[in-house]
């Protein structure tokens, strides 16, 4: 097996600052999760007139990625701050999906951002490692195992939203699931400006409209049987999800059938 071929997410490059701006610790940072309407949702976010971004810089910074075999101390801590220029008053953040999923990043972002509001979508979990096998397929992973054993750990959502909560408190953190947004984005996103300290808005037109990097092409369907070992796998992690967060409506998501 190769990953020579399989793209990494390379971290952003610093962006300027315009004169008069200042820079600060993020107001957000969206956390997880993979394929599940992150792309979208931090767009509707940054389309209100008091979130500011500098021309080119990412939605996903991958800020810490690299720390499971580097150094981290307060010079890098800081540095963060400088990917987050903003006007006085104004607010700033981003959304990497996988800062949830490596354990070494919630302590980090607590060191860097600890009073940061963090953000999660959650989508059902089968549906969500169907999407995203498929979409690490397609960006040339191997055809081998190891792309589904990190499908079915990005899927742990319980263990890695305890994790974060380990350096976090739990007013700090939204949960908010994939299919709610879907069916009602007006109604979430007002959740969401609201949990951020924002005023509502009306954002731009069609924005509301899911359609942000929807994975296209054949959808990665396994066999029943490897779709019954998922469920059984993930049960536990996920019942224990559904008592920690009594906000997630388990009749949303197919993969809580059967769950005691």
């Amino acid at each position: 097996m190769s990953l020579a071929g399989w793209p990494r997410d390379v971290p952003a490059s610093v962006p300027e600052c315009p004169a008069g701006w200042v820079v600060a610790p993020p107001d957000f940072v969206g956390v997880g999760a993979q394929k599940s309407g992150t792309t979208w949702w931090y767009s509707l976010i940054a389309s209100h007139p008091r979130v500011h971004d500098v021309p080119g810089r990412r939605k996903e910074l991958h800020y810490f990625d690299r720390f499971w075999d580097e150094p981290f101390g307060p010079a890098e801590a800081r540095k963060y701050s400088s990917f987050f220029p903003r006007p006085k008053g104004g607010v700033s953040g981003e959304w990497t999906p996988r800062y949830m999923v490596d354990f070494w990043t919630p302590a980090l972002l607590r060191e860097s951002a600890p009073d940061a509001k963090l953000l999660v979508i959650l989508r059902d979990p089968y549906d969500r490692f169907c999407s995203g096998v498929t979409h690490d397929l397609q960006r040339r992973a191997p055809h081998h195992p190891i792309v589904t054993d990190l499908g079915v750990r990005k899927c742990t959502y319980r263990q890695q939203l305890r994790r974060m909560l380990n350096h976090f408190e739990r007013d700090s953190l939204l949960v908010l699931q994939y299919e709610r947004c879907r069916s009602n984005p007006q109604g979430e996103l007002s959740r969401t400006l609201q949990f951020l300290g924002l005023d509502p808005f009306e954002p731009p037109p069609g924005l509301l409209q899911y359609g942000a990097n929807v994975t296209e092409g054949t959808r990665y369907q396994p066999e029943p049987r490897v779709r019954e070992a998922f469920v059984d796998t993930l049960s536990g992690d996920l019942t224990r999800l559904l008592n920690d967060f009594p906000e997630i409506d388990p009749s949303l998501w197919p993969s809580c059938e059967g769950l005691g």
